[in-house]
């Protein structure tokens, strides 16, 4: 589809209903952050890594549909699994894909949500359209949503296996997806060691037989995951899947990243290489990242608990940008650096970190209160098998 078409589809159904999440951000804030993020070609939207923020969650859906509106993205990439959402994506090249489809593979992290229902129907019906293209970087593959992975990933990733070897792992990988573990299959490191060779040889199959370049993608995305051993692997193997993800787009095409602060970090810190920073220094493109995080209020603690957030210390970032007479506050980049090496919970309610915020994002938004997330479907997925 043209550009000049692709414009007036997302217009179109935006218009149509669509335009809002319901989210009262003050144009002021919540404009700033597009009109500065709008000529980038990737753009990182990060929040607290600890999530279940439901006011940060309305706000990060109103910047995907700003950024999709006004300034002509047309790729969403969740921090959801590559599997589901490949699957999604077969889904919509065969006219079949579903809205539970896009909840499950956008995982119970945010799916859950009721905050999130506006956003969902519009992605889905630009989608459906041909509007936008949606994809998953992350390589876990075990999450309560992931419908996907739990019933066809183990049968698909055995594929280019000879036969004997293909009913032997495909039985141990589907144990392990489905998490079917009793005394009498347990998981132990004997299944451990079958399950990552079961992977390895997965994988060697793919590239050997030649296998297409989306079967080989999640052979080795299932393979990293079971080689991780620290968070650093999972950055890169994030990394890696968002940077093939890319590659496969349209030249110019603009993407948005849904992830959290830790992984949206634009360059290294102490040390810490984040999955914005590893693809800053591999691609030659114009990239921003936008923080998310709350001064004050609530969020959800999984889906009956509620974990208070205290207020903003006097003299933190959130104190100094937000006011309590805005529920969101932008702060730039000219206005990070004019707060210098502040601490802030960017990166986790449960303490306050030092860090030059200027180096690290392109901008932070401050939300004032933050309330809990409002749950609103169950822990499962929401496709029958």
């Amino acid at each position: 589809m043209a550009m000049r078409g692709l414009a007036v589809t997302i217009a179109g159904i935006v218009m149509a209903g669509c335009a809002s999440t319901g989210a009262d951000a003050p144009a002021d804030a919540l404009t700033a952050a597009v009109d500065h993020a709008c000529g980038a070609q990737v753009v990182f939207l990060g929040e607290e890594p600890s999530h279940g923020g439901g006011r940060t969650l309305e706000v990060k859906a109103d910047l995907v549909t700003e950024l999709m509106q006004r300034c002509g993205f047309t790729h969403v990439a969740f921090e959801g699994q590559i599997y589901d959402f490949i699957d999604l994506e077969e889904k919509h090249a065969a006219g079949a894909a579903t809205r539970e489809a896009l909840y499950d593979a956008i995982g119970g992290l945010w799916s859950r949500a009721a905050q999130i229902d506006p956003l969902v129907n519009l992605l889905h019906s630009l989608a459906a359209a041909g509007g936008i293209r949606l994809s998953g970087f992350d390589i876990n593959a075990n999450g309560a949503t992931s419908f996907h992975a739990q019933n066809h990933l183990a049968a698909r990733l055995v594929q280019p296996l000879p036969e004997a070897a293909r009913k032997r792992c495909g039985e141990v990988l589907a144990r392990l997806l489905a998490w079917k573990f009793t005394p009498e299959y347990p998981k132990d490191a004997a299944f451990d060691a079958a399950a990552l060779e079961c992977a390895r040889d997965a994988e060697r199959s793919a590239a050997a037989g030649g296998a297409d370049a989306v079967q080989l993608q999640m052979a080795r995305s299932f393979r990293a995951l079971l080689e991780m051993k620290t968070a650093a692997d999972r950055e890169r193997a994030m990394a890696e899947n968002l940077r093939w993800l890319l590659s496969r787009l349209p030249a110019g095409t603009k993407t948005i990243v849904w992830t959290a602060n830790t992984h949206a970090l634009r360059a290294p810190l102490d040390g810490w290489e984040s999955m914005a920073s590893l693809l800053a220094a591999q691609l030659d493109v114009p990239m921003k990242s936008i923080a998310i995080v709350a001064a004050g209020g609530a969020r959800s603690d999984g889906a009956v608990r509620i974990a208070p957030i205290s207020t903003a210390a006097p003299g933190s970032l959130e104190a100094q940008v937000s006011s309590s007479a805005a529920p969101l506050s932008w702060a730039s980049g000219s206005t990070l650096r004019g707060v210098g090496a502040a601490r802030s919970r960017i990166l986790g309610y449960a303490g306050y970190r030092v860090a030059p915020w200027h180096e690290l994002f392109d901008g932070v938004l401050v939300v004032s209160a933050e309330v809990p997330q409002v749950f609103s479907r169950p822990a499962k997925p929401l496709q029958e098998p």
